[in-house]
């Protein structure tokens, strides 16, 4: 294979590599949305109890 093929691979598999990195980082995102939203409900409802 010549270099331009091989770069081509490289640079492609970056890409793909880059993609799936940003897809966990979106997932992890929205985990860390969910925990906070429940943190703030169990606040909410400790506040109303006092």
């Amino acid at each position: 294979m010549d270099t331009t093929g091989t770069l081509a691979l490289v640079a492609l598999l970056l890409a793909i590599g880059t993609l799936i990195e940003a897809v966990m980082l979106n997932q992890l995102v929205k985990q860390i949305r969910q925990r906070l939203e429940r943190v703030k409900r169990l606040q909410d409802l400790a506040a109303a109890r006092r």
